[in-house]
């Protein structure tokens, strides 16, 4: 099977299966959460998508640090991500 490759500030990464436990966190949160707690749930559950070969994880963290990536940006990265893994199992399930 192919991965999904997607740039995300000057980088390559590949797209992975979502871990469950990081979407149920992102899927809980509630109007009572912190902004860093919303953050750093959504950057989880993205980070949980991301194929960690190639030291991927730390250059995705790097990239989020050296190019001011915004809440909206990773928020956008993380609906597109979810959109993508849905894509793909639906094209499994025909």
């Amino acid at each position: 099977m192919t991965q999904k490759a997607f740039a995300f500030g000057d980088q390559t990464f590949y797209l992975i299966r979502a871990d469950p436990q990081a979407i149920k966190r992102v899927a809980e949160l509630s109007g009572d959460s912190s902004g860093s707690e919303t953050f750093e749930a959504i950057e989880a559950a993205v980070l949980s998508m991301i194929d960690p070969r190639d030291d991927a994880l730390a250059r995705f963290e790097s990239v989020v640090i050296n190019e001011s990536i915004t809440f909206a940006d990773l928020n956008e990265l993380f609906v597109w991500m979810l959109e993508a893994q849905k894509n793909r199992a639906e094209r499994r399930l025909k």
